[in-house]
């Protein structure tokens, strides 16, 4: 199977139907971006979660959406490379709030980096702040600058340092400060990812760096993306469908994504019903654990009087929220099934004409003499 085309989003024109209010804005994004003709099933291992993240994850900075100023970044970054090998490069402070894409810009950066030194290409190296102890921190950072020791092999070196903003204030001011000087001359530059903003960093780490803020992606550009992806990977799919998958992760592009991977694996399609399913099972998934956790742990600490008494209580209240889920799985199951026929019925009277009274004030549509006689 052939690599999928790289797609971009295109911007919107003004539609006439929304001008004149027989649409709206979200009505126009969908009809610019229809469902695929010929959707297709998932296949292993072309579909495994870690092909779609290679296939999914810009890797170039035109399918970063939304984000202007980490587009003007690079530019700045490929120029001053340019024009001074010796001096262009610097640190960078990525800041954003969760699910802004620092992580994905910081793959993009150092894509470019390797592109601009491609006769002695950059090294790196990558740590994450908050799984090292703050005592263990320093010596982390000492050896990995000396391992990176542009001195040595004579390519600028880059340590990429994730979670900066767990790192105490101290620590930054006592330690981090002096060992980025030292750091820089030896042609050792850092990449630090700080979230939510830079404000929490120590001035004189501000001061040497360029810094890059990603705002969070408009529901829109959300919902462009997730488009896109189900055009480039011939998904089908529902706008409801759609709808549900991203309110139900506050138009967050990173968790919206993984679901969808996850709905079409099980499901095949991206429709509400199968949404639904998805989120229900999470959540029975969850009780069952919670209860068979319970279950096994109960008799260790619970087997006398009244601790035993308030255990069976709580057993008992877990199952009841079993029973519960698996109704509320039932319940949407049946609602969906009717809203289908009916939606079924319905395109089937306007498809046979079958439609009475319209423009006459009635505006009734009648299903067939069949369909009334049940």
């Amino acid at each position: 199977m052939k690599a999928p085309a790289t797609q971009r989003a295109q911007p919107l024109k003004q539609d006439w139907r929304i001008s004149f209010g027989f649409w709206t804005e979200l009505d126009a994004l969908y009809h610019a971006y229809p469902p695929p003709s010929k959707p297709r099933c998932p296949a292993l291992p072309h579909d495994s979660a870690s092909e779609w993240r290679k296939r999914l994850i810009p890797d170039d900075i035109e399918r970063f959406l939304s984000n202007p100023a980490a587009a003007a970044c690079l530019r700045t970054v490929s120029s001053n490379i340019d024009d001074d090998a010796a001096t262009g490069f610097t640190n960078f402070i990525i800041s954003g709030g969760s699910c802004t894409g620092k992580s994905t810009f910081a793959g993009i950066l150092r894509k470019t980096l390797v592109g601009l030194t491609a006769d002695l290409p950059c090294r790196f190296a990558t740590l994450n702040a908050s799984g090292i102890a703050e005592k263990s921190l320093p010596s982390k950072l000492e050896d990995t600058v000396k391992r990176l020791d542009a001195s040595k092999a004579g390519a600028p070196s880059y340590l990429t340092i994730e979670h900066f903003e767990s790192v105490s204030p101290s620590v930054q001011q006592h330690f981090f400060v002096p060992l980025l000087a030292e750091a820089n001359s030896k042609r050792v530059f850092v990449i630090l990812l700080v979230r939510p903003d830079a404000n929490k960093l120590a001035e004189q780490i501000k001061a040497q760096a360029m810094k890059i803020y990603l705002h969070a992606l408009s529901a829109n550009f959300v919902r462009i993306k997730l488009l896109l992806v189900c055009q480039q990977e011939s998904i089908g799919y529902t706008r409801e469908g759609l709808e549900e998958l991203t309110k139900l992760f506050s138009f967050k592009l990173m968790p919206c994504l993984e679901k969808l991977h996850e709905i079409f694996v099980k499901q095949y399609f991206i429709s509400q019903a199968n949404v639904f399913k998805m989120i229900q099972s999470a959540s029975d998934t969850d009780l069952e654990t919670q209860r068979y956790l319970f279950a096994r742990d109960r008799g260790k600490a619970a087997e006398w009087g009244g601790a035993k008494k308030a255990a069976d209580e709580q057993m008992a209240r877990m199952d009841a929220g079993l029973n519960s889920a698996h109704d509320n799985i039932n319940r949407l199951e049946q609602e969906l099934s009717s809203r289908q026929e009916a939606l079924e019925k319905l395109q089937d009277a306007i498809v046979h004409g079958s439609s009475k009274g319209l423009g006459k004030g009635h505006g009734r549509i009648e299903g067939k003499p069949e369909d009334k006689q049940l």
